[in-house]
């Protein structure tokens, strides 16, 4: 059980923070007049740089490539970046409040629960109705600050 809360806080709570502190830095570029695609360009670089430094602490994965590994991280990467590209857009283009467009995309929290349940079945080993009741909550949340 311990090791499961460690992943919480890993997996998680540490990336809501950065994920947060990403929102604000993506606000700040457009302030200072970054275009979105040389924001995708840096953000891409970063994590380039990222990558590269983490090889020595992940070493145990490096002969571990595989070309569907790599098609799926490849597509993530893209949706990704074209989610944080329209976010980019929304804030410079159309001056839209992080405040108001961080809880609606952050619904994406639905769309993986979805999708979690139908592609991997993990319908099977999760409590349903916390889990109706935990979306319901995140929708509702989404919606009244949305409208705030």
């Amino acid at each position: 059980m311990f090791s499961n809360n460690l992943g919480i806080i890993i997996g998680g709570l540490a990336p809501a923070f950065l994920f947060g502190v990403f929102a604000i830095l993506t606000k700040a570029s457009t302030q200072y007049n970054l275009g979105s695609s040389f924001f995708i360009i840096i953000v891409g670089i970063a994590c380039v740089i990222l990558g590269l430094g983490t090889i020595p602490i992940f070493a145990d994965n490096l002969g571990k490539l595989s070309v569907m590994g790599i098609f799926f991280a490849g597509l993530g990467g893209l949706a990704w970046g074209l989610g944080m590209l329209l976010v980019n857009v929304a804030i410079a283009k159309f001056n839209t409040p992080i405040s108001l467009l961080a809880p609606i995309y952050n619904m994406n929290t639905l769309v993986s629960i979805l999708l979690g349940l139908w592609i991997f079945a993990e319908w099977k080993s999760i409590s349903m109705p916390k889990l109706m009741l935990g979306s319901f909550l995140i929708t509702l949340g989404g919606v009244i600050l949305s409208k705030a």
